[in-house]
This record gives structure tokens, C-alpha cells and sequence, in this order.
């Protein structure tokens, strides 16, 4: 197959990439740190910079198999423009592909105007989200006539859409009907860290856009308040992600707040063994066709106090965060192997 990336989705273009050149497939991501990349479009000559260097590469994005497109507003250009790109990929190649996961008006009607969800970034039932209220623009920017047009128009163009998250399959399925196709989120296996000793750690941490946007800040008030709770066993600790895959398997990562499934980062700290606070609705369970217990802490808005105490109970028993750690890895490589997820992506 030949297939050309267009942008990157939590790190998983990326991922499918390389596995698909390893497997002998002709690959080309154009993407942060992949085959080509494109300037920031910070400003106004940013933008034209970034438009000149598109054009430069739009001769090149011909003859491909398959394209697969990062999100709706791919190259970060206004809907005009892209409308016209659009019709050149289609044109010049297959298959046209979207991977859903961003925040674009389908999302954002299902959650604030057809109360699809229970709870998600932005309203927890009818009462906006802290995220929100200090970021508007989540709300109104991909609600604006030009955003909205366009993410309509490009489902009414795309050959497939891929779903990893059943919050993208409940948002985007009505609009696109057969054309969506469910796949769990790729995770490669990493190797178990070592079981130190010393205090459980409570990981959280991220910039302030995701810490704010998918509650972190939620979840680190929670992690300060066990810590005050039960001082002698457990720490709270502030860093990135990255850092935090690094530490032992006496360690808690909390990840999400908001939504019904863990995160690309909740699955990749799963993948080495350390237990994590994430979104674990029963959607999530069918959406893999897990069994159930899933083997995710559970977190939900309205549910601080009983998540407090039950992280509170956790702590005091190091062997049952390191089991917990343990059964999250085997489950994360049983529901969301690289291999398996390849395979459902090819036969797209």
C-alpha cells in the first residue's frame, strides 16, 4: 500500500507510520518529526508561509492508495483553502480517509445541543465546564459558520472515517452513517518499570491547555487531597507525562476526567504497567468488546469524594497498585495491540 499522513493525532500517525514501512508499505507523513513538515502558522505571514510551502508540496501528493487525514481542519488553514486541497487530494489519489478526535462542530453539537453525553468537556448535564468557561473558544470556534460548513462538507466527502474512541463514534456517526469504521487506539508494548520502594506517587501533570481541558486539574486537587489524607504512604506529584512513564509501578497516573474512555496517554502509561485515573464508561467496554471489570480506576464528574476514598484505600496496599498495574498492561495489550489495530486500519 502506498498511504500518505497528513498530520498527527496523539502520536498515532506517527505510530501507524513506521509500522507500515517496517510491513514493506511505501509511507509519507507529512507531520512534527515525520517525512516532511510544514512552518507554524503563527501570525499573518506565518499563515502564507505555510500556504507557500503546501503548494510546494501539493505536486507530491499524488498516486497514493490511501490518505489519511488528522483531523477535520488538517493543514490549519481556513475552510476556503482547505475546501480546495480537498478536492486536490480526491482528485490525484484513492481513498480519502478522516481520523475523528477533533473537536469540530459535530462534537460539540452532540455534547451542548443534542445531549448525546452524560458528561464531557464541555457540560457535565446543562452546567458548562470549568474548561469552558475559561476557554470559549473550545465552543464557539468549531461553531462558527465557515468551520462548520466545511466539517460538513469534508464528511460528505471522505471515502472513510475512523472512530478510536466510542465519544467519536457517538458524536460522528449519524453524519456519517457507513462510512465510519471502529477501531481501538494503537498501543505498542513497553517494558514494565521497576517496583521501587518508598511512597505511592500520584501522577498528574500536563500544559495548561490539556491539564484544563480533559480536568487533570481536577484530578490533581483529588491527588493533593489523598496526599493530605494518608501523608506516610502516598506523594502527589506534578510532572509530564513522558516522566511519569518512567517511574516504577508503584505509581498512579490520572489522566482524564471528562471523558468515557482512557486517553492515548492513560493507555500508553497502561502499556508499562502503571495503574491509572481515567475515563471508563461502559461505552468504552463495548466499544473494544472488553470484559467487565475494565481494570481502569474510574473517574466522573460528581464523583471526587468516592474517587478520593477510593484511591485513599488503594495507597495503603502497594501489592494491589502493582497488580492493578499489571492487569492494565495485559489488558492494554489483549484490546489495543499495534498489530490487530494495523490489520483493522488496512482493511479499511
Amino acid at each position: 500500500m502506498k498511504i500518505l499522513f497528513i498530520g498527527e493525532h496523539d502520536g498515532i500517525h506517527g505510530l501507524l507510520a513506521r509500522e507500515m514501512r517496517r510491513s514493506g508499505d511505501q509511507v509519507t507523513l507529512i507531520a512534527p518529526g515525520g517525512d516532511l513538515t510544514l512552518p507554524d502558522a503563527n501570525g499573518f505571514f506565518g499563515r502564507y508561509k505555510l500556504l507557500y510551502r503546501i503548494m510546494q508540496l501539493l505536486p507530491d501528493m499524488k498516486g497514493y492508495d490511501r490518505v489519511q487525514l488528522a483531523r477535520t481542519e488538517f493543514f490549519g488553514l481556513k475552510p476556503g483553502r482547505l475546501s480546495y486541497l480537498l478536492r486536490e487530494l480526491k482528485r490525484n489519489n484513492g481513498h480519502v480517509s478522516l481520523t475523528l478526535g477533533s473537536p469540530d462542530c459535530f462534537m460539540v453539537e452532540a455534547a451542548v445541543k443534542e445531549d448525546l453525553f452524560r458528561f464531557s468537556a464541555y457540560r457535565v448535564g446543562k452546567e458548562k465546564t470549568s474548561a469552558v468557561r475559561m476557554f470559549p473558544d473550545m465552543e464557539y470556534g468549531p461553531m462558527m459558520r465557515e468551520s462548520r460548513d466545511f466539517a460538513r462538507y469534508l464528511y460528505s466527502q471522505v471515502d472513510s472515517a475512523v472512530a478510536m474512541r466510542p465519544e467519536d463514534a457517538i458524536a460522528s456517526g449519524k453524519a456519517l452513517g457507513e462510512k465510519m469504521v471502529s477501531v481501538p487506539m494503537p498501543v505498542v508494548a513497553s517494558s514494565t518499570r521497576s517496583r521501587d520502594g518508598g511512597k505511592v506517587r500520584l501522577i498528574s501533570g500536563g500544559s495548561p491547555d490539556v491539564m484544563v481541558g480533559c480536568g487533570r486539574d481536577i484530578l490533581r486537587r483529588v491527588a493533593k487531597e489523598v496526599e493530605k489524607r494518608c501523608p506516610d504512604v502516598c506523594e502527589a506529584v506534578d510532572c509530564m507525562p513522558e516522566e511519569a512513564f518512567q517511574t516504577g509501578g508503584s505509581a498512579i497516573f490520572l489522566a482524564d476526567f471528562y471523558s468515557y474512555s482512557p486517553s492515548a496517554d492513560a493507555l500508553r502509561a497502561m502499556s508499562g504497567g502503571i495503574a491509572v485515573v481515567s475515563g471508563n464508561q461502559p461505552e468504552y467496554a463495548d466499544f473494544v468488546q472488553a470484559e467487565i471489570p475494565v481494570p481502569v480506576i474510574t473517574a466522573a464528574p460528581g464523583m471526587e469524594e468516592a474517587l478520593t476514598e477510593q484511591l485513599c484505600g488503594l495507597v495503603n496496599d502497594r501489592e494491589a497498585v502493582i497488580r492493578l498495574g499489571e492487569d492494565s498492561r495485559n489488558f492494554v495489550m489483549r484490546h489495543h495491540p499495534l498489530e490487530r489495530v494495523l490489520e483493522l486500519f488496512r482493511s479499511i
